[in-house]
C-alpha cells in the first residue's frame, strides 16, 4: 500500500511489526509498529474508508501523554513521540500533532456487527492455537451466528498457522492475527448485510 510507504519514509524509526489487516474492527487496514532510537513506539496505520480513522482513535484516548501526539489524515494516523511523527504533519491532509482524536461518527448497525464478528472470529483463530478444546467446542456455534464461518476458520487455521501462533511473541500476537482479518471481515460483512436486510423487513 503506497500511502502506508509514504507515510513510513516521513518517520525516523526501525524494526518493529507489520499489520496486514485489523483483527478488531470492520474495515481494512495496512500498519507498521517500529520504535525510535530511544525505544519510543509509533505506531502506523491505513485504512479504506474515511469513517474508520476517527472510529478506531477512541480506543486510542487516553494513552496521549509523556509526549506521545497523534497526526491523522482522512484514512490514516500516526502515532508516537511529538518530535518524532512532526514531518508526517507537513502532508498537506494532514491535521496535528495533537493529543485529542477526532470526535466520531456513532457506527452504524451494520458496522457494530461487522466489528462483534471479527473480533469474534479473530478469538476463535487464537483459540486454535491456544485453547484447541474450546476452538472444537465453539466453533460449530458460531458458524450458525456466522455462516460459513466454520469452513474458513478452518482453512485457516492449518497446522503450520496454529504452529505459528503458539510461538509468537504476546505483543505480537493481534498482528498475526490481523494476517487473516481480509478472510475473516468477507464472511462478517456477509453476515452483517444479511442481519441489516432482515431488519428492515420487519
Amino acid at each position: 500500500m503506497k500511502q502506508l510507504s509514504d507515510l513510513r519514509a516521513h518517520v525516523v524509526c526501525s524494526g518493529g511489526t507489520t499489520w496486514r489487516g485489523d483483527p478488531y474492527f470492520w474495515d481494512r487496514m495496512r500498519g507498521v509498529d517500529c520504535y525510535t532510537s530511544s525505544g519510543a513506539p509509533v505506531f502506523i496505520r491505513v485504512y479504506s474508508h474515511t469513517a474508520s480513522v476517527p472510529q478506531v482513535l477512541q480506543d486510542w484516548a487516553g494513552t496521549f501523554s509523556g509526549g506521545r501526539a497523534l497526526v491523522h489524515g482522512d484514512r490514516w494516523f500516526v502515532i508516537g513521540p511529538r518530535t518524532t511523527i512532526a514531518p508526517v504533519a507537513e502532508r498537506r491532509d494532514a491535521i496535528g500533532p495533537t493529543t485529542s482524536p477526532p470526535s466520531a461518527p456513532t457506527p452504524s448497525s451494520t458496522q457494530e456487527e461487522q466489528t462483534t464478528c471479527v473480533r469474534f472470529l479473530s478469538a476463535a483463530v487464537q483459540d486454535a492455537a491456544m485453547n484447541p478444546d474450546q476452538f472444537d467446542e465453539e466453533l460449530p456455534a458460531m458458524d450458525r451466528l456466522y455462516p460459513g464461518a466454520e469452513r474458513t476458520v478452518r482453512s485457516i487455521t492449518s497446522h503450520e498457522t496454529v504452529k505459528q501462533l503458539r510461538t509468537v511473541p504476546q505483543v505480537e500476537m493481534a498482528a498475526r492475527l490481523g494476517d487473516h482479518a481480509d478472510v475473516l471481515n468477507r464472511i462478517c460483512a456477509r453476515a452483517a448485510s444479511v442481519s441489516s436486510s432482515q431488519a428492515s423487513e420487519r
